[in-house]
């Protein structure tokens, strides 16, 4: 499992199935998200940022042997990023000063070129303001998942900024046209859809206990549906960050960022364990080698 700690302690960190710290590398301030890379030579972390005040990627051979602080064109990256193949990095990044301005998609390559790869703006999905804060990498079909707390929306876009679909905001005027479904969750942020139309959301609810919500998804020529199967209520709370993610055998793993609480699920939605780990968001995978299951 990699992770991130987020206000404190800054750091990348491993942890075994046992609940173990087995590597760990320091990362920038309030570090919210740390990946292996595709291949699985080197970890990626990244600063929060929030307040669009300077963010930092930090990267790092999983030997420790090569390491680069404040990456070059990623400083105004934030939030969130997601590995691509070829050693790819794609994160979210803002696009103009100030508190939620539109912002875009940067994706650095091996070499050290970063390009935006799309604008995450009205384009995208409408909205007063942007604070997207979630995003993976679909390799099935080189397309993107973006979480925005604001318009409370989860939407897929293609790898050149196409939207495919919108789940939740507002759906007049969508640029996903008749592929929108309005939903009633707030503040967003984890989030994982799977090859089967199944997507989890991390409902923070603001204040509240926070919501797993599952969604069957189909899009299709017609435009999308989406029913609403399940909605778990834990017992932890966060307001900020906040993490979900369906692991292959069946089970839910859910990531109380503030609580510091890692929860695994069964598949009838019982705890199975729960780990005391401070992190921001969380990915599971069944081996430090090759991609993980979740981008």
């Amino acid at each position: 499992m990699t992770s991130s700690g987020t206000f404190v302690p800054d750091a990348a960190f491993i942890v075994d199935a046992d609940g173990e710290i087995v590597w760990v590398f320091p990362g920038p301030v309030s570090t919210t998200r740390a990946h292996m890379d595709y291949e699985g030579n080197t970890m990626w972390m990244i600063a929060l940022n929030v307040l669009n005040e300077g963010g930092e990627m930090r990267s790092v051979s999983m030997d420790g042997q090569q390491v680069s602080m404040n990456v070059a064109g990623l400083d105004t990256a934030h939030h969130d990023f997601t590995v691509m193949p070829g050693g790819k990095v794609a994160a979210l990044a803002w696009g103009a000063p100030g508190v939620d301005p539109v912002g875009k998609l940067l994706v650095r390559s091996p070499d050290g070129q970063v390009t935006t790869a799309f604008s995450i703006d009205g384009s995208l999905y409408a909205s007063d303001s942007f604070h997207p804060n979630a995003i993976h990498y679909l390799p099935a079909d080189d397309s993107f998942t973006i979480a925005d707390r604001n318009p409370n929306v989860v939407v897929k876009v293609s790898a050149a900024g196409v939207p495919a679909w919108q789940l939740g905001g507002g759906c007049d005027g969508a640029p996903a046209a008749g592929h929108c479904s309005p939903q009633s969750f707030k503040v967003d942020h984890g989030h994982h859809l799977l090859e089967d139309g199944t997507l989890l959301v991390f409902n923070n609810t603001f204040g509240d206990v926070p919501h797993i919500l599952q969604y069957r998804l189909n899009d299709g020529p017609g435009g999308l549906s989406a029913t609403q199967v399940h909605d778990y209520t834990g017992t932890s709370a966060t307001m900020t960050l906040g993490d979900v993610q369906r692991l292959p055998n069946g089970n839910t793993l859910v990531t109380y960022s503030e609580a510091g609480q890692i929860v695994e699920l069964d598949p009838d939605w019982n705890v199975v364990q729960t780990f005391a780990v401070r992190t921001g968001y969380t990915t599971w995978r069944p081996t430090l080698y090759g991609p993980p299951p979740r981008l």
